[in-house]
């Protein structure tokens, strides 16, 4: 069973992530958004957020994160530049 771990935007809104530890087993061809993540406590560290036409190029590219959370989308580039803009907000301010 995959973990799911939500994460919310500067916006408010809400984007579920599939969760994996890293090195990733079977990288996805499909494009979405990353989180490289450390675990902090019973929580997450988020360490860099980004988007990929597909994710199999950067999850191999971590940077002192232990877990890269994945949240496929589809519904093409701006939307996923959207999201990541969204996150990069809230997370690294």
């Amino acid at each position: 069973m995959t973990k799911i771990h939500e994460w919310k935007g500067a916006t408010g809104r809400r984007y579920c992530f599939q969760v994996h530890a890293l090195p990733l087993a079977k990288p996805t061809l499909q494009p979405g958004v990353y989180l490289f993540c450390r675990q902090a406590g019973s929580g997450w560290e988020p360490v860099e957020v980004g988007q990929a036409e597909t994710l199999a190029e950067v999850v191999t590219q971590s940077r002192a994160a232990t877990h890269v959370h994945l949240h496929i989308r589809l519904a093409g580039f701006d939307a996923r530049v959207e999201e990541e803009a969204d996150l990069r907000a809230a997370l690294f301010p």
